[in-house]
């Protein structure tokens, strides 16, 4: 399973799901509070619950063996050129809690857990594999090579399960069940 992580979308998935869609309103309440006060603080708990909640109902709910992310760090580097809402937005969304409650929760249900390099996940066509910035306008993919469009972020997880699959590390991944040698 690939799963893309997001402001819009908690996470959206390779399967075609899109999880945690109240995560923009929850970030958005914690944009309105003074930072430091009790109530920013509640707001901030809110939001960790929220995501706690949507990570474990989701694996749980899911016979998955491989779960593959993004390996999002950095992302408020260079962002002088954004605007100054996003640049809040960004500053409240904490995508490292995330990427530790699904490999968490991935740990607690034996689900193999890997990470990869983000770039360009949500500009490359799955089908062509032409990559361009402009394939992607907003929530929405479409390339311009071959035609191809879909959801901007069902595109970039199924690029992120893609990655790892044809990587390095990928081809050796089996999908049956490891069986453990038992001492009888």
């Amino acid at each position: 399973m690939g799963i893309d992580s997001g402001i819009n979308h908690l996470m959206t998935t390779s399967d075609r799901e899109f999880l945690g869609n109240e995560i923009k309103p929850l970030i958005s309440n914690i944009k309105k509070k003074v930072q430091g006060s009790k109530a920013y603080k509640r707001a901030k708990k809110t939001l960790s619950y929220y995501l706690h909640k949507t990570v474990k109902d989701y694996i749980e709910k899911k016979d998955l063996r491989l779960v593959v992310v993004e390996k999002l760090r950095d992302l408020k580097q260079g962002r002088k050129n954004k605007s100054k809402a996003f640049r809040k937005t960004l500053s409240n969304w904490n995508y490292r809690e995330l990427l530790e409650i699904i490999r968490m929760r991935c740990e607690e249900n034996r689900v193999s857990f890997r990470m990869v390099n983000p770039y360009k996940t949500s500009q490359k066509c799955p089908l062509c594999t032409h990559t361009e910035r402009e394939n992607r306008n907003k929530e929405e993919f479409k390339c311009l090579k071959c035609g191809y469009s879909e959801q901007a972020d069902y595109v970039g997880s199924l690029n992120i399960l893609h990655r790892f699959l044809i990587g390095p590390y990928g081809a050796d991944f089996k999908t049956e069940p490891i069986l453990l040698n038992t001492i009888g």
